[in-house]
């Protein structure tokens, strides 16, 4: 098979969920990762067990000299792609050096075009052309900028184009005074331009992200609700929702196909926006690579950018059965959850509830107020008192004299909760932890964070995987445990 590689930046969760999404495929990628000497040794991105191998680069010119230097020679072209906005323009913009060499995304094998169409403007114009609605947008020259300029706010100001700028330096504006003193403050940041965008107050966001291929006519994508994000308003998704609702898949199913049929060939990350008013569809950007949220293939075994790879190596992806849409493995909804565990605002006695609600919701329909006192051994009307709490937080519905049901919100929860609780037990009985095994489970569990969890979950598979090491590890302990 032909190499797969990408080239990514330091600790970056994207990548990790790339290589992850080919690695549990059985694919091993080889990575480029930028990243400056004194921080490689700190860098988690690059320790994956997925990677076939992991090289470090200073920079992103050396990150494409050195693909060219170590892959050129190969028997058959590798396959390249990045999630990194200013990597995709260059290679882009080397595309006809590179194009011999490597299989790369790209529009109508043309050089340049990915660059041309970084610009949002552009897109908005693309768009159109494409026969899809799209945000009323111009470009604003800063120094030129006409306080007098009649405007439709609220406005959204953000740069104006892919790798152009920091999503830091998106801002919200209702009336000219906020836009003049925002238009300040980018100038001081050297801006000379920005995009000046329709902002939809009572709106939904979607976010499709998946791949298509003009060569093999492939469509796979999957569509999530941005229920939560930070900063607010234009910040990352810390919390979403798959969306199965037939009137958003369609929308996005006919945007990916006419993508496909204007000729692009690889990832796309597209931010779409639902007017809650009038329920129209507007597309607001997108971006010619893997999107942030590739790491949801984990969960809903969509793996796009990995079906495109397989296609280049001729290998049938019948068995996925997810062209064109969205299959799920295990039930019909997925939430992402990362923000949870990174802010925690639940106290671990809240944490507690959540969790025991959950695994009595596995094993019966009905839960009440009596279920949950029985297993905690707290009593009724404390409980009570708690259910109550939760459900000021939505986490769960409580009617009094009536069963106790967990809110989507509240059900995601409680799985990421039982989740933790099993990891945790499960290192510590690795470790020979016996008589105090669920005091210690509970005691971890409320402190711990998302990185030293994940590391618990590496170190469990890699002694699953390696059973022979588990075994002298017992029998270490076995010997150990005699000879005190």
């Amino acid at each position: 098979m032909r190499k797969m590689i990408i080239i990514g930046s330091s600790n970056n969760f994207n990548e990790l969920g790339l290589v992850r999404s080919f690695g549990v495929n059985g694919i091993k990628p080889y990575g480029i990762i930028i990243c400056n000497k004194k921080q490689w040794k700190h860098d988690w991105l690059h320790q994956s067990k997925y990677w076939a191998k992991c090289y470090r680069v200073d920079s992103g010119k050396e990150a494409i000299d050195f693909l060219i230097e170590q892959f050129s020679e190969e028997k058959e072209k590798p396959c390249v792609t990045t999630p990194v906005d200013y990597i995709v323009q260059m290679l882009d913009e080397k595309f006809e050096v590179l194009y011999s060499k490597f299989i790369l995304q790209n529009i109508n094998n043309k050089e340049g075009e990915i660059t041309y169409y970084s610009n949002k403007l552009r897109q908005t114009e693309l768009t159109r052309r494409l026969g899809f609605n799209s945000l009323a947008s111009e470009i604003i020259i800063l120094n030129e900028f006409d306080e007098n300029k009649q405007l439709d706010f609220p406005i959204i100001l953000k740069p104006a184009a892919c790798g152009e700028g920091s999503k830091d330096d998106i801002v919200i504006c209702k009336n000219m005074s906020e836009m003049v003193t925002a238009i300040d403050l980018l100038k001081k940041k050297n801006y000379r331009r920005i995009l000046c965008q329709k902002y939809l107050e009572n709106r939904t966001e979607i976010i499709a992200y998946g791949a298509v291929s003009k060569n093999f006519e492939l469509v796979s994508y999957t569509v999530l609700k941005n229920i939560r994000q930070w900063p607010e308003s234009y910040g990352v998704g810390s919390y979403g929702a798959l969306v199965l609702d037939q009137h958003i898949q369609e929308f996005v199913d006919k945007f990916y196909h006419a993508i496909m049929q204007f000729g692009y060939d690889g990832s796309l990350d597209t931010d779409i926006f639902m007017d809650n008013d009038t329920g129209n569809m507007y597309v607001s950007e997108y971006n010619w690579r893997p999107g942030g949220r590739n790491y949801t293939s984990l969960g809903t075994e969509v793996y796009s950018i990995v079906l495109w790879y397989l296609l280049y190596n001729n290998i049938d992806i019948s068995k996925y059965k997810i062209i064109g849409g969205v299959i799920v493995r295990k039930k019909e909804d997925y939430y992402t959850f990362n923000e949870y565990i990174k802010n925690n605002n639940l106290t671990p006695s809240e944490e507690d509830y959540i969790e025991m609600i959950y695994r009595l919701k596995l094993e019966k329909d009905k839960v009440q107020v009596k279920d949950i006192s029985k297993q905690l051994n707290i009593k009724p009307p404390s409980v009570t008192k708690m259910i109550k709490k939760l459900n000021d937080k939505k986490l769960l519905i409580y009617r009094k004299y009536d069963n106790i049901e967990l809110t989507e919100l509240g059900y995601s929860m409680g799985e990421k909760l039982l989740n933790r609780h099993n990891t945790i037990r499960e290192f510590l009985t690795i470790l020979g932890i016996e008589s105090s095994l669920h005091e210690e489970t509970e005691t971890i569990e409320h402190t711990i964070n998302m990185e030293t969890l994940i590391k618990m979950e590496e170190l469990i598979n890699f002694f699953y995987e390696n059973k022979e090491i588990l075994g002298k590890l017992r029998a270490y302990q076995e010997e150990n445990k005699i000879k005190g």
